[in-house]
């Protein structure tokens, strides 16, 4: 390799093999042709060895990843004495080749969400090439799109218990309802159906509520919608019972079962009148006023009333019949209100068979009106 190169071989033939040269290096050679009666010199000569050919191209990047970004720069690590770079791309797993590129990077564009793709680099100089083995990467997904179609149409007014809808977003895999009274509801329930049941609502309420369609890419939300429930309509109670229904006695102890749509607690009062027909008149007609925990007995005329305290030691009496204090309880449960009245019918003038009429009032003085509900033989 020096330019003055040194004696390596004496040949007798024309020729001669320096053996295995290193790549990429200039070589200086000359011969000398020798008999007896001296020596003459050639020229001094060089030449220069062909480059290495390259290494296979390692370091890719993406490789053996997901959600990867849907515009990547594919790299890989520059291979020594690459004159430049085939590259090979595509969903098919031996792909095609795509550029020549001098720089160890390439940009494929605008690829598809979530689609596998493969890619492998070829090293190129004018010794040879190498290729890398093949890479893959997965694209990340879109974000579904916005929900669309809800139904019902904001501003609608609706029954207690509504169904709410909506079109299906494409790449959705569930949906994250928000449900409430608030103008910014809560996430009330994540579903992967098109559609979300919030139960029975409160009448007279404004509703708010919104669908976000989720993925592993994230979620879109449609507009928050509102809803409302029609006013609540007002029905009169009713008597579901009296028990015992039927019987024979001189006293006897009743439960008078009564209730309102409206719960409970819209309850004003019940009671029960026992004649023969609905006459105030000469019968045993008394009330329970629930807001005063009293019981109330009319008069044999009806032109007043006596009262005492449910449980109290008092007794009330009419020349039909007497209650007891002790004898009389009520009880509520949900939308029922039971009465318990222990009756001692006066015998000596409330005598025959006898029919039960009850009935209960609601707070906004809505009335069962008389019910018969049973009959009772005083002996």
């Amino acid at each position: 390799t020096s330019a003055s190169p040194s004696l390596v071989a004496t040949v007798t033939a024309t020729s001669y093999n320096p053996g295995t040269l290193s790549y990429g290096t200039s070589y200086y050679w000359k011969v000398v042709a020798v008999n007896s009666t001296g020596s003459t010199a050639s020229p001094l000569w060089s030449f220069t060895t062909a480059v290495a050919p390259p290494t296979a191209p390692a370091g890719a990047s993406p490789n053996g990843v997901a959600g990867v970004s849907l515009t990547p720069v594919l790299s890989w690590g520059a291979v020594a004495g690459a004159a430049n770079y085939a590259v090979y791309f595509g969903t098919s797993a031996m792909p095609s080749m795509v550029a020549t590129v001098n720089a160890n990077s390439y940009s494929p564009g605008t690829l598809t969400a979530g689609t596998m793709y493969y890619w492998r680099v070829v090293a190129i100089n004018a010794s040879g090439s190498a290729s890398s083995s093949t890479w893959s990467f997965t694209t990340a997904i879109a974000a579904p799109a916005a929900p669309s179609g809800l139904a019902p149409a904001s501003g609608t007014t609706v029954s207690g218990s509504p169904t709410l809808t909506w079109n299906a977003s494409t790449g959705a895999t569930s949906y994250n309802v928000y449900f409430g009274t608030s103008s910014i509801p809560s996430l009330a329930a994540t579903v992967t159906a098109t559609n979300y049941t919030p139960g029975v609502l409160t009448a007279g309420t404004t509703y708010y509520w919104r669908v976000a369609a989720v993925n592993t890419a994230g979620s879109v939300s449609s507009p928050t919608m509102t809803l409302s429930t029609a006013p609540a309509v007002n029905v009169a109670p009713i008597v579901n019972s009296v028990s015992p229904s039927v019987g024979t006695g001189s006293s006897a102890t009743f439960q008078i079962a009564v209730s309102d749509a409206n719960g409970a607690s819209d309850l004003a009062g019940a009671g029960a009148l026992i004649n023969t027909f609905v006459d105030g008149q000469a019968a045993c007609w008394f009330y329970y006023d629930r807001g005063s925990n009293t019981l109330s007995l009319a008069s044999d005329s009806t032109a007043s009333w006596q009262a005492m305290t449910l449980g109290s030691s008092s007794t009330l009496s009419n020349s039909q019949c007497s209650i007891a204090g002790t004898g009389v309880s009520a009880a509520a449960n949900g939308t029922s209100v039971t009465l318990t009245v222990r009756i001692v019918f006066n015998t000596q003038k409330f005598i025959g068979p006898k029919n039960l009429f009850a009935f209960s009032i609601d707070r906004a003085g809505l009335s069962s009106g008389y019910q018969l509900k049973g009959s009772w033989t005083v002996q």
